[in-house]
């Protein structure tokens, strides 16, 4: 009886288990020379002062009184 016990406990771990690991797929670098690119020419780059910075984020409700301009000013810091 001990053994179906164990058994059956070391079922359910698995079955528990068995979602918390999900395959993912290798990261695959291709070189440059793999895929026929050429190196950047510096000479051809613009040179600038970053000024701004839009920022992407999910979006998401405000309560009330909450300010959204604090918020976005709050993810660049």
């Amino acid at each position: 009886m001990q053994q179906r016990s164990l058994a059956s406990l070391l079922l359910s771990v698995l079955i528990a288990l068995a979602g918390c690991a999900t395959p993912h797929d290798p990261v695959i670098i291709t070189r440059m020379q793999q895929w026929g690119g050429s190196a950047a020419d510096e000479s051809l780059a613009r040179h600038h002062t970053i000024s701004h910075i839009t920022l992407h984020h999910q979006g998401m409700p405000f309560a009330p009184g909450q300010d959204p301009q604090k918020y976005l000013r709050n993810l660049q810091s």
